[in-house]
């Protein structure tokens, strides 16, 4: 018996008399996700009239998902992102813990990890787009006071992508550029693309996904991007490819 198993024998030994036993703190985090008492969403700020629009009865959402029902069936059928996989609340709170993007799922999801997290992306960060970009709680967004900045996981993941694409790609360098961001969900990357880079002349996001695309609509809108960015349902792209110079598919 190594001496962990030996503490943790004796330390169960002393405190189950009292109806008590030690666990795995990584156990207990699966023991909290399997019974739902991890929060999905912050009670964060909506805009007005989110409630009633942002809703899976939404006469445009359905009109949508039948668009996209009668669309190719090699590209619309889901493997992962069946009608189940995103909740009713998910669609209002789509910035939530949820399909979109994990936050609290995980044992690493820490408020520790997301410290690391945004120093790491400090230390590579020559654009400055850590103190450029800004965050919010909006739609159920959760956030974290790092060193006096607000940060999320939609932040740092976006920061870190935009990276990615400016090593290889050089984008912020590219004049009037269109991107075509293909699965591109409720327009996360989108949105720091564009706070981040004024040389970008259009953005266009698309998905297979009917509900991804409607949010993604009214996200940009939310956020006051509509004049460059414009959320294309997947009828509608090949039209609308017709009449751009696309530079960058992602």
């Amino acid at each position: 018996m190594g001496l962990t198993s030996y503490v943790r024998s004796v330390l169960n030994s002393a405190v189950s008399p009292y109806g008590y036993e030690l666990i795995q703190s990584s156990k207990l985090h699966d023991l909290k996700e399997r019974f739902g008492t991890l929060p999905r969403y912050t009670s964060s700020p909506l805009p007005e009239g989110a409630s009633s629009y942002l809703c899976h009865r939404n006469p445009q959402l359905e009109a949508l998902r039948d668009r996209y029902s009668a669309f190719d069936k090699s590209v619309t059928h889901p493997l992962v992102w069946k009608d189940t996989h995103v909740q009713p609340d998910d669609i209002l709170y789509f910035r939530g813990d949820n399909a979109y993007v994990w936050q609290l799922k995980g044992q690493n999801m820490t408020d520790t990890a997301y410290g690391l997290t945004a120093y790491y992306v400090k230390s590579i960060d020559t654009l400055g787009l850590l103190s450029q970009l800004r965050e919010d709680s909006f739609f159920g967004n959760f956030t974290f006071d790092i060193d006096s900045k607000l940060i999320s996981r939609d932040l740092l993941d976006s920061i870190v992508e935009i990276y990615f694409l400016e090593k290889h790609l050089n984008i912020s360098c590219t004049k009037n550029l269109t991107i075509l961001d293909i699965g591109a969900g409720y327009g996360r990357l989108a949105h720091r693309m564009i706070r981040a880079f004024p040389n970008i002349q259009n953005y266009l996001c698309t998905d297979g996904v009917a509900v991804s695309s409607f949010i993604a609509e009214y996200y940009l809108q939310f956020r006051s991007l509509d004049s460059k960015a414009k959320s294309v349902p997947l009828d509608e792209i090949d039209s609308v490819l017709n009449d751009l110079n696309i530079r960058l598919v992602g």
